[in-house]
């Protein structure tokens, strides 16, 4: 009898084991992922649906120049936040930046493989990094994980 108490005791007492969730090992369960919280979001994490509506009202009516009801555009992920302070994101767009003050915007080309998920990219995508927004998590619990962009992927307009 003192044994079965002894491993029951001793059962109790050791780690828990565990179950596979972000809070462990948040690569592995990426691929089936569609809403990914803030709190796990990362550089070059590529997201879906950002509202045009959402977008003019966060820029002050710098993006999009015109919203249409029902569009929206994809957001790059530039950098987290500490603690609970957001996110850091670009818009992306298919209308190359002409007025952008660097000679050779960035873009994620089509047909870009994204890593996670396996999904190519349909078109080239222009980061619109001159117009960087602090993503409220109001907008960004809406938005649709694709993927995240290979840092070799992402190209400038002039080739590099």
């Amino acid at each position: 009898m003192a044994k079965k108490y002894r491993k029951k005791k001793e059962a109790f007492w050791s780690e828990p084991k565990t179950t596979l969730t972000a809070d462990h090992d948040l690569d592995t369960v990426l691929g089936s992922v569609v809403n990914l919280p803030m709190r796990w979001w990362r550089k070059n994490f590529l997201f879906f649906g950002a509202r045009d509506d959402d977008l003019f009202s966060i820029t002050f009516g710098i993006f999009p120049a015109v919203p249409i009801p029902d569009k929206s555009h994809p957001v790059i992920c530039a950098r987290r936040f500490p603690n609970t302070g957001g996110v850091k994101v670009y818009p992306c767009s298919t209308q190359k930046p002409w007025k952008s003050k660097k000679k050779s915007p960035r873009y994620i080309p089509e047909g870009c493989r994204l890593l996670h998920t396996g999904v190519e990219t349909d078109r080239n995508s222009y980061l619109l990094e001159m117009i960087p927004i602090r993503l409220p998590s109001s907008v960004a619990y809406r938005l649709r994980f694709r993927g995240e962009v290979p840092e070799d992927c992402i190209q400038t307009a002039d080739g590099h």
